[in-house]
């Protein structure tokens, strides 16, 4: 045979010279689309249900696999028999499906496995926050993020499916399916046939493999710039909060946080800060409502808000990772909150045009999260949680994955929202510097509990115990018996040392004998040569050698042994240091003047 024709591709729907191609194309067509669907389905509820473990879940994950590493032939067969045994005729649409649907699944759930694995819980807890259902948050939320892995499971069924010979040759019955119209087809037709026909599977194999394609670029194409003009600004108020006897525990044994009683004023700004574990996040998740307690009430503007989901409490929460949703744009992120609650887009896009250009973003409107900077993504997180006007702000460490430079001017950023905006803004963080240059209330906790809250100010100054004083830092704890009281001052003893003389405030009450901690200022700490003299009256003066020293700007950090396996440092002023400096090694006397030291509980 010479030349080219079509009329073998005529031949094959016309059924001349050939067998039932349109029929068993047409069979094969509806097969795949039922068992793509299917696999579609099952896949995707697996995915969800195997995202919490539960008991049996490996035995059950293996089960739904296990099928792959039988042949095919066996399935289909043994599939046969038992479509027979329960009474069903063997036949394309029923014993065919099952079989087939043993060969996708499999792979649609490890498919979906693979996706779920990338899938970030903290998008559906921001959802639900900004005021979403449980379907708006599955529609908005999971099916557009799984859209990538839902496709590529519907290939994957169809193309398995259309393609499958071995265990659908057991279990079609008297109609073929396209492989086994193909198969039969060899034995007596000629060969441009087969070839014609070919060329159709591959046009239909090409064109989903096209329709992927389609499917990623739309996904990732930017959106069209809208000019919106801009809103008046908010204000939420009754955005004061009293925490009375709030208590967790997850395992009804241990409380993660035990008896905390607080009150913050509407509008301030208050931090939380203490070391992983002690309950803070904990704290912030209850009164966002994404956590109930396990005891005591969150009142917030004169109501109980316990039980309450958070959008009835009026709250919006600044995720530790942002939580941006990565197939929306920042005006689509920022605009969710409102789309949610059934705004139309002329009126949403109105007020997110105002909050963006509080935020300085509007000209990064339509951009993906994944083509924003740390503090960019930061900026429109904020704006997402600001615009759905909270009476209270929650924020999840939202500085700790950013550089110190610009964790700087996020902090100036954070400032200037909360005064603006006027309402109470609850901060979350384990950085002490972050705490006391952001907050009018600093609590600090340890344990579960509150060890100290109150003005940056008084709580840096003026640390109630020594737990508070070392961890924020900036003071130096030294503890002893009391060996005798004078006026002024008081006399202490160590373990390797006695006769420590230090000054303290003329209404410090005191007893021989008592044990007690002393807190000194870092800055308040003088270093001088031994033979310089000029000591005040009631000054304190303890032998020390210079063990390291830190070069920090504008003033130079100077440790020192002055006791026994305990930190003792000194701020000294970088010109007062390089007037005449230390060494490592040298001897010098650290002092401070009477009254500069304070007694901790």
């Amino acid at each position: 045979m010479k030349g080219h024709s079509l009329h073998w591709f005529v031949d094959l729907f016309k059924q001349v010279r050939t067998g039932d191609v349109k029929g068993s194309f047409d069979r094969s067509i509806k097969l795949a689309a039922l068992v793509t669907v299917i696999t579609l389905i099952v896949s995707l509820m697996a995915g969800l249900a195997f995202r919490r473990r539960f008991f049996g879940d490996t035995f059950v994950f293996y089960l739904m696999i296990g099928s792959l590493v039988a042949p095919g032939l066996v399935l289909g067969l043994g599939t046969g028999l038992l479509f027979q045994w329960v009474g069903i005729s063997a036949s394309w649409y029923t014993s065919a499906l099952g079989a087939q649907l043993s060969w996708t699944l499999p792979f649609g759930v490890l498919v979906m496995f693979a996706v779920m694995s990338r899938f970030d819980s903290v998008w559906e807890e921001a959802a639900r926050d900004l005021g979403a259902t449980r379907w708006q948050t599955i529609r908005l939320v999971v099916i557009p993020v799984l859209a990538p892995g839902l496709v590529a499971v519907a290939l994957f069924g169809f193309t398995l499916s259309y393609d499958e010979f071995a265990r659908t040759l057991q279990t079609a019955g008297s109609l073929n399916t396209l492989p086994l119209e193909i198969w039969s087809m060899t034995l007596n037709v000629t060969s441009p046939s087969l070839y014609a026909l070919g060329t159709v599977t591959t046009i239909v194999s090409f064109d989903h493999r096209r329709l992927y394609r389609r499917h990623r670029y739309h996904q990732q194409a930017s959106r069209r710039a809208r000019d919106n003009s801009l809103r008046s600004g908010m204000r939420a108020g009754a955005g004061d909060i009293e925490l009375a006897g709030l208590c967790k525990s997850y395992d009804g044994i241990t409380n993660v946080v035990d008896g905390v009683n607080l009150k913050i004023p509407d509008g301030a700004y208050c931090c939380f800060l203490g070391p992983s574990g002690c309950g803070k996040t904990t704290i912030l998740r209850m009164i966002a409502g994404h956590e109930d307690p396990t005891a005591g009430e969150i009142v917030i503007g004169d109501e109980n808000v316990a039980g309450l989901a958070p959008v009835e409490r009026r709250t919006a929460m600044m995720f530790q990772s942002y939580a941006l949703f990565p197939h929306l744009t920042v005006r689509d992120n920022i605009a969710f909150a409102l789309r949610v609650r059934g705004q139309s887009k002329a009126e949403r896009y109105k007020a997110v045009d105002l909050m963006m250009a509080k935020v300085r973003l509007t000209e990064l409107a339509d951009r993906l999260p994944a083509n924003l900077s740390g503090g960019q993504q930061q900026r429109v997180a904020l704006a997402r949680a600001a615009i759905t006007e909270p009476r209270v702000l929650l924020l999840d460490e939202p500085l700790s994955a950013l550089d110190e430079q610009l964790r700087v001017q996020m902090r100036q950023e954070l400032r200037r929202m909360q005064r603006e905006l006027g309402i109470t803004f609850i901060h979350v963080t384990h950085t002490q510097l972050e705490a006391i240059a952001l907050a009018d209330i600093v609590v600090v906790m340890e344990k579960g509990k509150i060890k100290q809250s109150g003005p940056a100010r008084d709580v840096y100054a003026y640390p109630r115990d020594r737990y508070v004083a070392e961890f924020l830092g900036g003071q130096n704890v030294l503890s002893g018996k009391v060996e005798k009281v004078g006026e002024g001052h008081v006399v202490l003893s160590q373990p390797n040392r006695s006769g420590i003389q230090v000054g303290l405030c003329a209404d410090t009450r005191v007893a021989v004998g008592d044990r007690i901690d002393l807190a000194v200022r870092r800055d308040d700490i003088e270093l001088r040569r031994v033979d310089a003299g000029g000591l005040g009256d009631g000054a304190t003066a303890l032998p020390s050698r210079v063990v390291a020293i830190e070069y920090q700007g504008s003033f130079v950090k100077v440790m020192l042994d002055t006791l026994p396996d305990e930190d003792f440092v000194a701020y000294i002023p970088e010109r007062i240091f390089f007037r005449d400096p230390f060494d490592v090694g040298d001897v010098l006397l650290a002092t401070w003047s009477a009254g500069r030291a304070r007694v901790l509980a």
